[in-house]
């Protein structure tokens, strides 16, 4: 038996564990110790499994991955066993954001099996995007904006008054916005794992809005030092900062409570 059997420990990648560099060797040896003494860990990304095996000389989830922002679960040999798909209005809703008064200039659209479709403001009306736009198998699309302050400001005036029947929009950066079904969010994605894997308690790290679900899905959530405000006001504890290894500091209070 080890101290940390029957915990699921769920962390975003980028703004938590990473921020764009080499992984913290505190974080990996902490999550070594965390899975050698029974502890379940994983990631939580708006990735494919695929991405993390670069890395899985440092770290290896051993359970199940959240992934394309909590619309599949899927072992790192990409098996899924969980998955929400957009709904047949998501075309509509694709080319009101890409309009041609709107502030976003490109989307990636992710499918089942594929790397994102990107598309600009011409070619989102192509015959070429109507084809992927109308599939029936999306997880969720991101449109991106300019990286500055006024860019990020108008995005959000012009999605003010906008209803997405059956997505929650939400940001995973701010100079962007997703769409993902009501069903998915990383949240729902847990909370299947969890039950999947027979966990009695989930702990879950995150440093922005497209994490908020997810924070408030654990039973410990913990939002990153230096994270958004709506992360912190759906978290119930705070870890370090990304720079100062989040996750290590996760475990590290973990180990002393229990």
């Amino acid at each position: 038996m080890g101290k940390f059997d029957g915990i699921l420990l769920c962390s975003d990648w980028d703004g938590t564990l990473c921020d764009g560099g080499p992984l913290l060797q505190n974080n990996v040896e902490a999550i070594r110790y965390f899975q050698k003494n029974g502890g379940k860990f994983t990631l939580a990304s708006g990735r494919y499994a695929g991405h993390f095996k670069q890395f899985s000389k440092d770290i290896l989830p051993n359970t199940d991955l959240v992934c394309v922002g909590g619309s599949c679960v899927m072992s790192l040999d990409g098996e899924i066993f969980y998955e929400r798909f957009c709904n047949d209005r998501f075309e509509e809703y694709a080319k009101l954001l890409m309009k041609e008064a709107s502030p976003y200039e490109q989307v990636q659209v992710t499918l089942r099996g594929h790397d994102p479709f990107i598309f600009d403001k011409a070619t989102v009306l192509s015959p070429e995007a109507h084809e992927i736009l109308s599939q029936k198998t999306i997880y969720k699309a991101i449109f991106l904006t300019q990286m500055t302050r006024e860019a990020e400001l108008s995005a959000l005036d012009y999605l003010k008054p906008l209803f997405f029947e059956g997505y929650m929009p939400m940001r995973s950066f701010p100079f962007s916005v997703e769409l993902i079904p009501e069903t998915g969010g990383k949240g729902n994605a847990v909370r299947f794992l969890a039950e999947k894997i027979g966990a009695r308690l989930v702990v879950a790290v995150g440093d922005y809005e497209n994490d908020c679900d997810m924070l408030k899905a654990a039973d410990y959530g913990y939002a990153v030092t230096g994270g958004s405000p709506l992360a912190k006001a759906s978290a119930n504890r705070f870890a370090a900062s990304v720079k100062a290894g989040a996750v290590a500091s996760v475990i590290e209070e973990l180990d002393r409570e229990l």
